[in-house]
């Protein structure tokens, strides 16, 4: 059972998240540059949280600004669009990146954990038996 299957999903409307609707207002007045800043910032949140329809939201987002923008805007789209697009195909085999500053600059990750419902004891996800107590997981 892993950390994600522990813990219930909150949904989300991330249309409804600052970052998008500042990025919204921002490519209708045509500031494609601060667009791009805004939806670098939807993607932060949407990795941090793993949230599937968060990837597709800031990637149509970078889609639409590449469309109607040039220059150093539409190449920061096509980037920002081609980032989520590699988070969410590691997302979906089941891949976590962890945050965007850790990996640019190799902070190290911390391990994934559950806590052990028989001694409440932070065990690796991964766990099938407690190093602690003996308790075994359930499979997954």
């Amino acid at each position: 059972m892993s950390v994600a299957e522990d813990r219930p999903r909150r949904r989300r409307d991330w249309n409804a998240v600052p970052n998008v609707v500042r990025a919204r207002e921002l490519l209708a007045r045509g500031k494609y540059g601060a667009a791009v800043g805004e939806a670098w910032k939807a993607a932060s949140l949407a990795l941090s949280a793993d949230d599937e329809s968060g990837y597709s939201v800031v990637r149509g987002l970078a889609r639409e600004i590449e469309e109607r923008s040039d220059g150093r805007a539409q190449k920061q789209a096509m980037i920002l669009g081609s980032y989520v697009e590699h988070c969410q195909e590691a997302s979906a085999a089941g891949t976590l990146q962890g945050p965007l500053l850790s990996r640019l600059f190799g902070f190290k990750k911390e391990p994934r954990t559950k806590t052990c419902p028989e001694c409440a004891e932070q065990v690796k996800a991964e766990a099938r038996v407690c190093r602690f107590c003996n308790h075994r997981f359930a499979d997954p």
